[in-house]
């Protein structure tokens, strides 16, 4: 294995619950975790997320699925970094020596497209819009509802068509996603305030 080649450390898991098990019976947590996407028992990208959340260590998307839509979702949840498996083993040294060091990597084709990219698989309606618009500028559900004069099971609803849409898990991944494709917030309505 190229990794051991190196002088890392490697331990090996089949599935997303050999993996979850390993977290929990480390009695340390790795470096890194590399994962493959394309798990038998779990949803990859969901598993990037819970791993960042629940163990706070980075994750090296490693995967043959390597299409824009792939990696933007990898990295929507939390991903540290990703690369191919069509990719040479020393782009996969030099991503994981960067993540080590405190950083990101993502393929240089990638990057370059999320430059100027506006997401065009997310399709928004116009209820979607204005409540993704507000929740960017911070606004809370309560202030979204009273100014846009919706119901706040309304805003409640459509926040978790967003989250979906954006397939991320939490309103602060949505809105760095969101930002991310060219959202920027709306001017404030005049006599309407923030509440901190």
């Amino acid at each position: 294995m190229v990794l051991t080649d190196v002088g890392f450390q490697v331990r090996a898991v089949l599935n997303a619950e050999d993996l979850r098990c390993q977290l929990l019976n480390l009695g340390s947590v790795p470096d890194l975790v590399i994962l493959d996407v394309g798990l038998p028992d779990a949803d990859g990208i969901k598993l990037v997320s819970e791993i960042h959340a629940r163990h706070q260590v980075p994750v090296l998307v490693f995967s043959a699925s390597s299409d824009e839509r792939t990696i933007r979702a990898c990295e929507r949840n939390g991903a540290s970094g990703f690369v191919g498996k069509s990719a040479k083993p020393n782009i996969l040294i030099s991503a994981i020596d960067r993540i080590l060091a405190g950083e990101r990597y993502f393929p240089p084709a990638y990057v370059e497209w999320s430059k100027t990219a506006v997401d065009d698989t997310v399709s928004l309606s116009d209820r979607q819009e204005r409540v993704l618009r507000l929740l960017v500028a911070g606004y809370r559900n309560k202030d979204i509802a009273d100014n846009l004069h919706f119901a706040d099971g309304t805003v409640k609803n459509i926040v978790t068509e967003l989250l979906q849409l954006f397939q991320v898990d939490s309103r602060q991944r949505l809105i760095l996603a969101a930002l991310g494709v060219g959202y920027k917030p709306p001017p404030e309505p005049s006599g309407f305030g923030l509440i901190n």
